[in-house]
């Protein structure tokens, strides 16, 4: 399986199992698939990822990072 698939599996079971209130796997896994999108130049699925990432609960440097690769896409 590819990386991708295991961040959106992520996303779908924080879901179902953050019924109280959205935790940082989310945001972190979030964040990861718009870092992805971004390497596989797919930026306008890596925005949409951000934007996500945005309306969730801050955890660590989530926000910051989705801040900053709104302005500049991720690279390596």
């Amino acid at each position: 399986m590819l990386p991708l698939t295991y961040f959106y599996r992520c996303d779908e079971l924080c879901r179902k199992l953050d019924t109280e209130e959205h935790s940082g796997f989310m945001a972190m896994a979030n964040l990861r698939i718009g870092m992805i999108y971004d390497l596989q130049k797919k930026r306008e699925h890596a925005v949409s990822q951000y934007k996500k990432v945005l309306k969730i609960k801050k955890f660590e440097h989530s926000h910051d990072s989705a801040k900053k690769y709104l302005k500049e896409p991720f690279t390596q």
